[in-house]
Order: C-alpha cells, then structure tokens, then sequence
C-alpha cells in the first residue's frame, strides 16, 4: 500500500467528504448528494475547466448508423480506415439522417482538390481493448474521401453512403461522469465539487444556514477561481514549446 493519499478521488469520496463537514448522514441523503454532485462536475466543472475526451470505436454498420455513447457531449473528430491510412471524415451537415430509413441519402457536396497535411490530424491517447493507444494520426479532414451527420435527437452518427463497411472511431466529449459514483475526479477539482454540495445544502435549508450561505458562495468561488488559474497556468514545456516555437536564431560572425 502507498503511504500518500490518492491524487484522483471517486464522486463517492467527494460526497462522503461534503457529508462529513455538515454531519449528514443517511442513504437517501448520499443518493441526492451524487445526483448534484455528478450534474455540477459534467455541467459546469467538465464544460468550463476540465473537458474529458473519450474514443469509440465502432464495428462496421450495414445500415450507416452508429448509436452516439451515453456520455456523449460534442464531436471532435470522426476517423475511418481505408486503403490502410486512417482518415478524418468531414461534416455535411446536408447529409439526410435518416429516422425509419435503412441508410442515408448522399448530397453531393462540391469539393475541389487541396492538399493533404504530412502530419496528419492527432487523436487523443486512449485505451483499447486495455492496451494503450498513442499517436494515432487520421489524414484528410475529411476532402474528398466521405463525411458524416450527427442526429442529436435520436443519438445517431450517419456516415455517407458511398463509403465502406469498416471500422469506425469517434472522438469526443464526454461528460465525465457515472450515475454509480465511480467517477474519479482529478484533485484540483475535488474541493470545488465539495464546496457546491455544502452550498447546496445551505440552500437547501435556509432558515438553518442563512446566515452561513454568502459565506459558502465565497469558498465556492474561492475554489473556482484556484481551479481556472491551475488549469490556466501552463506547464514548463509549454513554455518551452512556445518559446522555442517564436525563436529567430541571428546571424553569426
């Protein structure tokens, strides 16, 4: 066993933590406390400062449809492999998404010829099948090769229909969390989830707490305000990174 703490902490710890501060106690009580815990985290916390990003991947459909993650919040990237090179795929948002249909319309989509980028378009490192994945590069953005729509009402990917049936990948962001309270938050956002759950709880009991709730509403934000500057301080090889990226080197005697 280490002797130092946990870096990341489960939704769980976080509540049982929140619950300990404010004497709470009580099944009902831990089940209503992860509910906001887990909307607070994915509605503001993984939208504002700490965006989680997921990869899918999909086996080939017959139909062009492939059914978006339940943690699905934006798209970043669509892949597909073909010839033996991955390829980004591009939007068409004209593409026709089908509802009853067994595949979707094509739309022809004028394109003219353009360069293809050497290095290609990164995904972000990911597991599969629990072996790590790094480096992968889809080339493309899509030009002349296929393009995809998202129905996000029914929670459908369409991909065009002239492509085909191979593997499919999805990058994305996710929302983060999970109902169980399983999630692991990194800890430089546990204290903002706490303060919220002890916030929430003032609110919630005002003729009690009144007096403590401006009080919470400034550790809350005190605890925000910590969160953006650590997220919003850059590392030293980002540093260098820039630095080096700007750097002229002058002519020498």
């Amino acid at each position: 066993m280490s002797e130092y703490i946990d870096a990341p902490k489960s939704m769980a710890y976080i509540v049982a933590s929140a619950l300990l501060r404010i004497g709470g106690e009580g099944d009902k009580m831990i089940e209503r406390f992860t509910v906001i815990a887990n909307e607070y985290y994915s509605e503001k916390l993984n939208m504002l400062y700490l965006p989680n990003i997921a990869v899918k991947y999909y086996d080939a459909s017959s139909t062009n449809l492939f059914t978006l993650p339940n943690d699905f919040v934006d798209y970043l990237k669509v892949g597909m492999e073909l010839n033996g090179e991955m390829w980004t795929l591009g939007l068409n948002e004209h593409l026709v998404l089908p509802r009853k249909e067994a595949c979707g319309e094509r739309i022809p989509t004028s394109t003219n010829a353009v360069s293809i980028p050497s290095g290609g378009y990164a995904f972000a490192d990911h597991y599969r099948n629990g072996s790590l994945v790094t480096g992968m590069l889809g080339r493309g953005g899509g030009w002349n090769v296929g393009y995809f729509n998202i129905d996000r009402e029914e929670r459908l990917l369409s991909i065009d229909g002239s492509l085909p049936k191979n593997e499919l990948i999805l990058e994305y962001t996710s929302s983060g969390v999970k109902k169980d309270g399983t999630s692991m938050v990194p800890l430089e956002a546990v204290n903002c989830v706490r303060q919220h759950l002890i916030l929430e709880h003032y609110a919630r009991n005002v003729k009690e707490y009144g007096s403590l709730i401006g009080l919470q509403m400034q550790a809350l934000r005190d605890a925000e305000n910590l969160l953006d500057r650590y997220v919003s301080t850059p590392t030293l090889d980002e540093v260098l990174d820039a630095f080096y990226e700007s750097y002229k080197q002058g002519a020498k005697r």
